[in-house]
């Protein structure tokens, strides 16, 4: 398709990959990469997939053995007083298992990927270009608003050429 004066040559929709690859530039005719230029096509199609990377937290009740103090103190309560009221208490006071919350937190990384399909590079037809990010910081928003506007894009483009 010959580019033409009518806003072909304005960028639509751009994200800079952290791959190297450069940025992803997105026109009415196609996408550029890095400067290459990759042409729609009417088989072209687009998949793209996202999460962001978070921070899960977890809390946890551990609970330790009983030492054996509170059985202790009980029967020298018991011992003193007589009292098996005042030994009760005593052994739960001083007994029974320990309790404490133990917190982890943990990173779970993030992941976004890029399928766009159906392009057509110089001669060459059916050409893809991927892309996929991971880590704890990903483009996610970004690369989300690129692929909805390729979507569209691609669906403008097969309009125009029926």
């Amino acid at each position: 398709m010959a580019e033409d004066s009518s806003g072909a040559d304005k960028v639509i929709a751009s994200f800079r990959a952290t791959d190297g690859s450069g940025v992803w530039e997105l026109y009415r005719w196609g996408i550029s990469v890095g400067g290459q230029k990759h042409y729609f096509t009417k088989q072209s199609h687009i998949v793209s997939t996202g999460a962001l990377g978070r921070t899960e937290r977890s809390m946890q009740v551990v609970e330790e053995a009983d030492d054996g103090f509170g059985s202790l103190a009980a029967l020298a309560v018991y011992q003193e007083t007589g009292s098996w009221r005042d030994a009760g208490l005593a052994a739960w006071a001083l007994g029974g298992s320990d309790v404490r919350v133990r917190t982890e937190e943990r990173q779970v990384p993030g992941s976004v990927q890029l399928s766009i399909g159906g392009l057509r590079l110089g001669r060459r037809r059916d050409v893809s270009l991927r892309y996929r990010e991971d880590g704890r910081w990903v483009q996610a928003d970004a690369i989300a608003r690129f692929a909805d506007a390729t979507l569209v894009a691609i669906r403008d483009y097969r309009m125009s050429s029926l």
